[in-house]
């Protein structure tokens, strides 16, 4: 089966017959077939676009509301750790009040992305922690960067957002985050605070995604 017959087949049975689609064998009904081609060529391209102009800019915003760390040793680290907690709070908010024709289908996918999010944060938490110290994740500075980089990614959006909104929401934050990862491994490498270790945690991180990128992209681009 090609990818293409894939989706057709899993959009008929979340459209018409959602007990018939075994999610648990194969994953959000926009995930393609094993045998696929790569997806990482269309996501880095996808990402290399985002990079230009706004996500920079977003990156300068970012960095004004996690200020507070960025005259400590490894604040990027906690930078990273607000925005993977503010990407959970979109995909988790998307995940409850996802509605219409495509209600199954997205309500599925939006709950993977949250939950790939959990172990993310408790990693780079433990990481920040264990390099920077416990300052990195004093509670009230957490809570007030992450509201405001929740309202960034959700600027966009005015009112109540219809299905597709909410899947080009998180995409938009998918693909946000992922320019700001490569933004914080080049400053990391700049100072010297990049050890192959959190070199290998980031780039694992991105590498989920990545994948989240294509998931979305999937969702957008099958036919209604």
């Amino acid at each position: 089966m090609s990818a293409e017959d894939f989706k057709v087949d899993a959009t008929y049975a979340i459209l018409q017959d959602p007990s018939s689609y075994d999610y648990e064998a194969h994953g959000p009904p926009y995930l393609p077939p094993k045998s696929a081609s790569s997806i990482k060529p269309t996501v880095r391209g996808m990402v290399r676009q985002a990079a230009v102009g706004k996500a920079a800019h977003f990156y300068k915003t970012v960095q004004s509301h996690i200020s507070p760390y960025t005259n400590r040793a490894y604040g990027e680290l906690a930078g990273v750790l607000v925005f993977l907690r503010a990407l959970s709070m979109v995909h988790q908010t998307n995940h409850w009040a996802t509605q219409g024709p495509a209600y199954y289908g997205d309500h599925l996918l939006f709950d993977r992305l949250y939950g790939d999010l959990v172990s993310e944060i408790d990693t780079v938490a433990e990481k920040a922690v264990g390099l920077g110290g416990s300052g990195l994740v004093i509670a009230p500075m957490l809570a007030k960067s992450t509201s405001d980089v929740v309202s960034e990614l959700c600027a966009a959006q005015l009112g109540t957002p219809d299905p597709e909104g909410r899947v080009a929401m998180s995409l938009q934050a998918e693909l946000r985050f992922l320019v700001m990862m490569q933004m914080v491994a080049r400053e990391m490498r700049a100072k010297g605070t990049l050890s192959r270790g959190t070199d290998n945690m980031l780039a694992s991180i991105e590498d989920k995604h990545e994948e989240h990128v294509y998931l979305l992209k999937q969702r957008l681009d099958t036919p209604r």
